[in-house]
């Protein structure tokens, strides 16, 4: 798929190639070295200004440099897909995440507020003591720590905890004072 404001790079990237294969030096034009060269034609510098990629499964992302696809190709994480307009395939999942389409979001890896009646910072009871949520899984599971840091459990279940008291706006230590008991 290619973008609608691509007609002038597409003409520049069509007199490039055939410079390109004009010259005895360079006429292998899938090899990685030639993405991006510059060449000289009669007073004019005809320079590739961006590659077009898309992803493994064959959506458009944002173009890259010329540079970043010559280390892509060398690396073997991105194939060749067309010449004109030069066109990347990414063959790494990961990498097409990091770049995404304009306009496009990442999905964000977060649990809900609230995960089978928990919030973040409630204060619980597990196995007789009185800890506070300081992470959730949208899976049920907590990892519970009392207020000074120290871990009880990394992943306590959600059928093994009770709630003491909900989460207020702030967490405040009373050291001469006692937990709240329910």
């Amino acid at each position: 798929m290619i973008p609608s404001n691509a007609c002038s790079s597409l003409k520049l990237y069509r007199l490039w190639l055939k410079v390109l294969m004009d010259r005895n030096s360079a006429g292998d034009t899938t090899s990685s070295s030639n993405i991006g060269e510059e060449y000289h034609t009669s007073g004019r510098m005809v320079n590739a200004l961006f590659v077009y990629v898309l992803n493994c499964h064959g959506q458009p992302l944002m173009p890259c440099q010329p540079r970043k696809a010559r280390l892509l190709l060398k690396s073997g994480k991105a194939k060749v897909v067309k010449m004109v307009p030069f066109t990347l395939q990414l063959l790494n999942r990961q990498l097409h995440k990091a770049t995404p389409k304009k306009g496009g979001k990442r999905q964000r890896n977060t649990a809900p507020k609230y995960v089978r009646g928990f919030c973040l910072f409630d204060c619980v009871k597990y196995q007789g003591k009185v800890c506070f949520v300081f992470g959730r899984r949208s899976t049920g599971y907590f990892d519970l720590r009392t207020l000074d840091g120290t871990s009880v459990h990394a992943s306590a279940s959600s059928k093994k905890l009770t709630a003491v008291q909900k989460a207020s706006a702030l967490l405040v230590e009373r050291r001469a004072a006692f937990p709240p008991i329910a």
